[in-house]
């Protein structure tokens, strides 16, 4: 007597991850910048301000370089350059630099409104001007 077989099955490749959506570059964004969505603007402008490299916009934080200290001075930056009102923890609570975007489009929608373009390339720090 033959044994039942099992049907034959056709081997499955496991599925590919989804590619990530395109991540802005910092020289500016196609269509110019006035047409991206807010969070890709807010995270071109946060990218090319904090020097991180697109390729790190999902990246946390911490694995990308910065440290609680550099986070901190970052924050502190932030809000005193840009009128901002940003806690330190801030970056602890929105982790990615595309999580932090997003947290800048729900809490500062006309901050985001108002940013033209992205700085070209890293930003430096401007030259203290005295009070």
């Amino acid at each position: 007597a033959a044994q039942p077989t099992a049907a034959p099955t056709t081997p499955v490749a496991p599925a590919a991850a989804p590619a990530p959506p395109p991540v802005p570059q910092r020289a500016g964004l196609p269509g110019g910048v006035a047409s991206a969505s807010p969070v890709a603007r807010a995270l071109a402008w946060f990218l090319a301000l904090s020097g991180t490299d697109a390729e790190h916009a999902d990246t946390e934080f911490l694995s990308a370089g910065f440290d609680s200290v550099g986070l901190v001075g970052l924050s502190d930056r932030l809000s005193r350059e840009h009128g901002l009102s940003l806690y330190p923890t801030v970056f602890f609570e929105y982790p990615t630099p595309r999580s932090f975007a997003q947290h800048l489009v729900d809490e500062a929608p006309d901050f985001v409104a108002s940013l033209a373009a992205p700085p070209a390339g890293p930003a430096t720090a401007p030259d203290p001007t005295p009070e």
